[in-house]
């Protein structure tokens, strides 16, 4: 079992990643209208006014019914906000290298991408899969870096390549553009623009050559693609652009949506009988998505297609818009008897992609086989979080681990500064890298923490606490929270009481790290 100290991408940067792949930036530097809910920052402090409003003289605070009805009074609304593309652009750029801070700032960044998804692609009819595409996508990755540990083979352009893919076409296949698409793929190439025109045109029955004389007829003022396509074009010559656009189908450069989508709608008419306007261009968007994503692949340095395929996710029971760990979270947090053969379903979906996993990290043949995050949390893995076990069995443990096990040997012998020196250096090392072996260290910080807390509560010095032990469980649990590891939190928009969506998932990780304090 050969790990790594390698990262993957931060969230931070496969979120514009995602973004390019979606070729949301422009060259134009456009006004977009933003309606977005108030920040997690303005309900806080109106949640703190409010506990002021309901102080007493003595020193005493009111009920929670008390606290609701100020807080039902005061909390701050969405708000309406214009600001340039670009501004959105320069801050997505900014968190590809600095990366998200908190689950709360990926939200609300999300908002704002999600409202200029709107604005870009609602004329060409595909923003509903295009944002379908940017949620999956972020969450998809979540549950890869929650699954993956990094290693030597690096398995992130597999992921690319293979998930991701297979995502946007699964998205497409559950939707009405993906029953009724009467063109099969001829032969799948390396760039799936060509496969869609080369699809398209065959079903067409005509020649890329005659598309490229269409386009030089239809030059003509005030024309209809039913007049251009009732000519005949055998003497026309062939429209340079049109031919240069496609020519770029197939080459290592990006390409606006605008350009492809120009380039083929003329074949649209001709499929009018079999499909409708709004079908075409999701199935033409479907393969520009594949194709930026392509771009990305051969950016991260492979050379070729990965021969280690996979089949997930793919169109079944449940719908493919959630990652198969979320939604089993879900699954097993309503316990309903009558979802076990959904449950069943995805179990066995989740195990085939583990395999996978496995595969692309090359740690399938390893004599100890890591848990998965699911095994931690509810499976018998949940009791097996010593880091002796996966230090002697790893032949060159990563620098985070090495920490990890001097913070465990510092805290026996009872020295308890330098164990937050080694678990300062751990969670480091560890994000982006460990996969579910993030999972057991997290749950000792938690209880590292717990058990200072409570030693300098009983002597007076809560103060000490806040400024040497919060700061590690608060970055802790800030990391967890935002690849999911731990359930995401949410304000109530008009009490601003907090709810948790996935309680038997917290109670569980609370019980764990009560039995380690």
């Amino acid at each position: 079992m050969v790990l790594t100290d390698h990262k993957m991408p931060t969230l931070g940067y496969f979120n514009k990643m995602v973004c390019d792949c979606l070729g949301l930036w422009a060259s134009d530097n456009n006004d977009v209208t933003f309606t977005v809910p108030a920040t997690e920052k303005s309900r806080r402090a109106a949640l703190h006014e409010a506990f002021e409003a309901i102080k007493k003289a003595d020193g005493v605070y009111g009920s929670l019914n008390d606290l609701v009805a100020v807080t039902t009074q005061i909390a701050p609304q969405g708000a309406t906000l214009t600001k340039k593309d670009r501004t959105v652009h320069a801050w997505v750029h900014e968190l590809a290298h600095s990366d998200f801070g908190s689950h709360d700032e990926f939200v609300e960044l999300g908002q704002y991408i999600e409202a200029l998804i709107e604005e870009r692609y609602t004329r060409f009819g595909v923003s509903q899969l295009a944002v379908c595409f940017y949620r999956s996508a972020t969450m998809y990755y979540r549950e890869f870096l929650r699954e993956c540990p990094a290693t030597q083979a690096g398995p992130f352009h597999h992921f690319l390549g293979q998930t991701l893919t297979r995502l946007v076409r699964t998205l497409v296949a559950e939707s009405p553009a993906g029953t009724i698409w009467p063109c099969a793929t001829l032969a799948e190439s390396q760039w799936p623009l060509v496969d869609f025109l080369d699809s398209a045109l065959s079903e067409c029955g005509v020649s890329r050559h005659k598309l490229y004389q269409f386009h030089q007829s239809a030059k003509t003022p005030d024309i209809t693609d039913a007049e251009v396509w009732a000519r005949d074009l055998k003497s026309t010559l062939t429209d340079t652009k049109s031919k240069q656009t496609v020519g770029r189908f197939a080459k290592n450069n990006k390409i606006k949506f605008s350009c492809v989508f120009d380039t083929v709608r003329p074949l649209a008419y001709l499929l009018r009988d079999k499909v409708d306007e709004s079908t075409f261009s999701t199935q033409a968007f479907s393969a520009f998505i594949c194709h930026n994503l392509t771009l990305q692949v051969l950016e991260c340095g492979a050379t070729e297609h990965s021969k280690q395929s996979a089949s997930y996710p793919q169109p079944g029971t449940v719908s493919s818009l959630l990652p198969v760990t979320d939604t089993l979270d879900m699954l097993f947090e309503n316990a309903d008897p009558a979802d076990g053969a959904v449950i069943e379903a995805s179990l066995e979906t989740y195990r085939q992609y583990a395999k996978t996993l496995r595969l692309w990290s090359n740690l399938a043949e390893s004599d100890t086989r890591i848990p998965t995050a699911l095994d931690y949390w509810y499976g018998p893995a949940f009791d097996s979080l010593s880091v002796d076990r996966w230090y002697n069995c790893t032949p060159a443990s990563p620098v985070w681990m090495n920490e990890w096990r001097a913070a465990v040997e510092a805290m026996s012998s009872g020295s308890d500064d330098l164990a937050l020196e080694h678990f300062q250096n751990a969670l480091a090392g560890a994000k982006y890298t460990a996969g579910p072996l993030f999972i057991p260290l997290y749950l000792e910080i938690c209880a590292f923490c717990k058990r200072q807390f409570q030693r300098l509560r009983a002597s007076g010095e809560e103060a000490e606490f806040d400024s040497r032990y919060e700061p590690l469980g608060g970055q802790a649990s800030k990391y967890a929270g935002l690849m999911g590891y731990t359930p995401a939190h949410y304000r109530n928009a008009d009490t601003l009481m907090p709810r948790i969506l996935l309680r038997y998932k917290n109670s569980r990780i609370i019980r764990k790290i009560d039995s380690l304090v």
